[in-house]
């Protein structure tokens, strides 16, 4: 029952953290927005290593698992990117469905082919209740092709590609990591992915020149703080998860956080919502119930 609360508990926090950045990201470069959220998860993540584990244990793991930790990274780093250029394009209600069919899919998938864990009935019908969740709340949006407004359907359709490219980069880094988490702990397992991820990337941004700290306001800074902060806090419960149970559970589990972003995008971003999302968002909760047996 651990792993189930803490895969749940990263669906709240990813759901918290595209929320928060989704207010900057007219602003600010996919790139540069990905390093900021990274670098506080880091903090965040090696932070926690000290507090509550043993950091000095990733010295005693054999090179091949943290090979296979840094490789689940840069998967896990490309699906971030894909994110937040997805949110960029379009309300994050709808980005978060679309991420989380192909994430569930895929998953599943991965999960049948390249290891030995077995997906129950329980788990594959809660699936597809997530699944049918998230399509009825992704369905938020009356737009009807016209030569006016071809330029937003094409933006919509660009963040759906970024979203799908997302899940799938997510599904397979999860059972990349599923691979080492019985070898290392999960917070420093988290704290050394998003110490390699972070490295990747400002790498890349010194390379692109792409740092701009001085065009951040104080509002800005506080924003993006907190959601990396809630995802240092999803990176961390879900490697957690991983280690308690099986990814194709987890994937499931966290897959829903439309269920959490849908309230919050209307409270806060002042997103639409009508009565097939309400729908959609109990047969997420219904999901998590299935699978849950």
């Amino acid at each position: 029952m651990l792993g189930e609360i803490l895969a749940l508990s990263s669906a709240i926090c990813i759901g918290f953290s595209n929320v928060f950045v989704k207010n900057v990201t007219p602003r600010f470069g996919t790139l540069y927005l990905t390093a900021l959220r990274l670098v506080v998860s880091l903090v965040m993540a090696i932070a926690a290593g000290f507090i509550f584990s043993d950091m000095s244990s990733l010295f005693q793991v054999e090179l091949k698992f943290l090979v296979v930790l840094l490789v689940a990274g840069i998967i896990m780093m490309i699906g971030h990117i894909a994110l937040v250029k997805a949110i960029s394009l379009d309300d994050v209600s709808r980005v978060a469905p679309a991420t989380t069919g192909l994430y569930i899919l895929s998953c599943v998938l991965v999960s049948i082919l390249a290891t030995d864990n077995k997906v129950s009935w329980w788990t594959a019908l809660g699936g597809l209740l997530v699944l049918l969740g998230v399509y009825l709340i992704s369905k938020n949006d009356g737009s009807k092709f016209t030569f006016r407004n071809v330029f937003s359907l094409r933006l919509k359709f660009y963040a759906l590609i970024f979203a799908s490219v997302t899940g799938l980069f997510w599904a397979i880094g999860a059972v990349f990591t599923d691979i080492v988490v019985d070898q290392v702990a999960p917070i420093p397992a988290a704290a050394f992915r998003l110490l390699f991820m972070t490295m990747v990337i400002m790498v890349v941004l010194a390379y692109k020149q792409s740092f701009v700290i001085k065009g951040l306001s104080k509002r800005d800074i506080f924003v993006i703080f907190i959601s990396g902060i809630f995802l240092g806090g999803a990176t961390l419960t879900f490697i957690g998860a991983l280690a308690s149970t099986t990814p194709t559970i987890v994937v499931v589990l966290n897959s829903t956080y439309p269920f959490f972003v849908a309230p919050l995008a209307v409270m806060w971003l002042k997103e639409n919502i009508t009565r097939q999302v309400i729908i959609g968002m109990v047969a997420c909760f219904l999901g998590v119930l299935t699978t849950l047996i």
